[in-house]
């Protein structure tokens, strides 16, 4: 049995990947070829970078106690967002800490809780 609460995504019959509950799909950028030094740096050296762009959130945590039982914390609210702003677009930064979940297909993307997303920069 699986609970609704523990989804991170779902596949469509095209094979876009949605996420669910408070996670969000986001475009990973590419790791750094150079050091800060300037060093040329071969694949196995670079660092993955916690660094991408804002695709699309799912629908929110479900909350599960309390008078709001049943109910949705969306991931504008969430990330400490107003609900009429909209991340998607924007670059977002996540700690070194935090469960990523890459994507196989699309390659590049990925799936992040929204509660780990560390900054948002507006004009990505």
């Amino acid at each position: 049995m699986l609970l609704a609460e523990d989804v991170l995504a779902f596949i469509d019959p095209d094979g876009t990947v949605h996420p669910e509950n408070d996670w969000v799909r986001v475009e990973v950028h590419e790791r750094e070829a150079e050091s800060a030094g300037g060093i040329h740096l071969v694949e196995r050296a670079r660092v993955r970078t916690r660094k991408g762009i804002f695709l699309e959130p799912g629908p929110g945590r479900l909350v599960l106690k309390g008078p709001l039982f049943g109910t949705r914390r969306t991931v504008s609210r969430i990330m400490g967002m107003e609900e009429s702003d909209d991340p998607v677009g924007k670059l977002v930064h996540w700690g070194r800490s935090e469960a990523v979940i890459h994507l196989s297909n699309p390659k590049g993307q990925a799936l992040v809780k929204a509660g780990d997303l560390l900054l948002i920069e507006e004009g990505a």
